[in-house]
C-alpha cells in the first residue's frame, strides 16, 4: 500500500514514536545510508535498539498506514532521488554482536540463551567472538561444530574475519561482502561457491502481523540470491553453524576470496555491487552455454556506457559505479533498463536486477 507520507498525521506519528521511546530521525539523507552514495531524504528513519522498539515501530506503521521499508547495510539498494515517504527501519547497534550457543548437540541452555538475547539484548560485542571460539577449539579440537546466534545488523565482513581467525570454517566466502547479516540472509548472499544458506540453521524475524517468529532453513526456500521470507518480516537474528577446521587452510581460502575481489572488482569507487543476477538460460544462438551476467553485459559493450555521474565499470561489466560527487538514481535506473532491453533484444535473456530498486 502506497502512503502519502506523514502529511497531516505527522505530529501524531512523531508523538507516538516519542511516547514509545523509539529512536528516530527526520529527513535523513538517503545517500549517507547506502554504499552507492545516491538518494534523497528518508522522511522518517527509525533505528530501534530492542525488540520492544522494533515491534512498537511496526505497530505505529500499521496504525498510520505508513509505507514501510527495512534497510540493512545499504550495500545493494538504490534510493530514489526524491527520497522515501513514510517509515524506514534500520536496526541499531544493539543488534550487532553474537551469543555463543556452544557445540552442536551439547546442552548449554540453548533456548534460554536465545530468548534472553532476543528479548533483553544480551549479545556480546563481536570483537570477543574470536577468543571465545578459540577457547572451544582448544578444548574440543578440529571437526567440532558450534552454533552462534547473530543479530541482524552485524556486519558480515567482520563476522567472517572473526570466525576465520578463530579457525572455524563456513564464512570464508563472505570476506569482502559489505552487508549486514539480515540483508545477507534475505538475498542469500554468496560468492566463490558459498552462500548464507550453507551456514544458516534458523532465522528469527518480526512483523506487525505475526510478532516474533522462528523459521528453519527448510522453510525459508533458499535459492540463488533469494529466499521466501515474506517482505514484511524483519530479520532480527539468525543461528549459524560453523565447523572447526585447519586454521591456515581456511585463512588462505578467505585471503583468496579477498584477493580475487581486489583484482576483478572496482572497489575504489562507490557502488551497490553486482547489478544483475546471473542468467539461468542460455542466450539465443549460443547452444547450452549459460554466461554470467558480466560476460553477457561485456558482449553488449556496456563498459563504455556513461550517464551523468554513473557508469558501468570498465573493470567489471556487472557493476555500476558512481564517478562524480553528485549523481542521480534516475541515471542508474536508466542504465539498468537499457541493459535489460538490449540483453533481451540481442540474446532473448531477461536480466533480473540484484539491486533493490526502491
Amino acid at each position: 500500500m502506497d502512503s502519502p507520507g506523514l502529511g497531516t498525521v505527522r505530529s501524531e506519528v512523531i508523538e507516538h514514536m516519542k511516547s514509545r521511546e523509539i529512536p528516530f530521525f527526520r529527513n535523513t539523507a538517503g545517500a549517507t545510508l547506502c554504499t552507492l552514495g545516491i538518494g534523497g531524504p528518508l522522511e522518517l528513519l527509525c533505528v530501534p535498539n530492542s525488540l520492544h522498539q522494533v515491534t512498537a515501530a511496526l505497530e505505529i506503521s500499521v496504525e498510520h498506514c505508513l509505507s514501510t521499508r527495512i534497510l540493512g547495510g545499504g550495500s545493494n539498494v538504490l534510493i530514489p532521488d526524491e527520497g522515501l515517504p513514510g517509515l524506514t527501519i534500520q536496526l541499531g547497534k544493539a543488534f550487532a554482536g553474537f551469543c555463543l550457543l556452544g557445540p552442536v548437540g551439547a546442552d548449554y541452555g540453548r533456548s534460554d540463551t536465545i530468548k534472553d538475547c532476543l528479548h533483553n539484548g544480551t549479545c556480546a560485542p563481536l570483537k570477543q567472538l574470536q577468543a571465545e571460539l578459540q577457547g572451544i577449539r582448544a578444548s574440543m579440537g578440529e571437526g567440532t561444530e558450534v552454533e552462534i546466534l547473530v543479530p541482524g545488523s552485524t556486519p558480515l565482513m567482520s563476522l567472517s574475519r572473526q570466525t576465520v581467525l578463530a579457525g572455524f570454517s563456513g564464512l570464508e566466502f563472505a570476506a569482502g561482502i559489505p552487508a549486514s547479516l539480515g540483508g545477507a540472509i534475505r538475498m542469500n548472499a554468496g560468492a566463490h561457491g558459498g552462500q548464507m544458506s550453507d551456514v544458516v540453521t534458523e532465522v528469527f524475524s518480526v512483523s506487525a502481523e505475526h510478532g516474533l517468529r522462528q523459521f528453519s532453513t527448510e522453510t525459508l526456500g533458499f535459492a540463488y540470491r533469494q529466499c521466501s521470507l515474506p517482505a514484511e518480516e524483519l530479520v532480527l537474528a539468525s543461528v549459524l553453524r560453523l565447523k572447526a577446521d585447519d586454521v591456515e587452510v581456511i585463512k588462505q581460502r578467505r585471503t583468496s576470496c579477498l584477493s580475487y575481489r581486489k583484482k576483478t572488482q572496482p572497489l575504489s569507487l562507490p557502488s551497490a555491487g553486482s547489478v544483475f543476477r546471473n542468467p539461468v538460460q542460455a542466450p539465443t544462438g549460443s547452444g547450452d552455454e549459460v554466461p554470467t551476467a558480466a560476460e553477457l553485459l561485456d558482449r553488449l559493450g556496456v563498459k563504455s556506457w556513461v550517464l551523468g555521474g554513473v557508469r558501468f565499470s570498465e573493470m567489471h561489466a556487472n557493476w555500476i559505479v558512481r564517478t562524480a560527487e553528485v549523481a542521480k538514481a534516475s541515471d542508474v535506473r536508466e542504465l539498468i533498463k537499457r541493459a535489460q532491453a538490449e540483453a533481451e533484444s540481442a540474446y532473448d535473456v531477461r536480466l533480473q536486477s540484484e539491486i533493490l530498486l526502491w
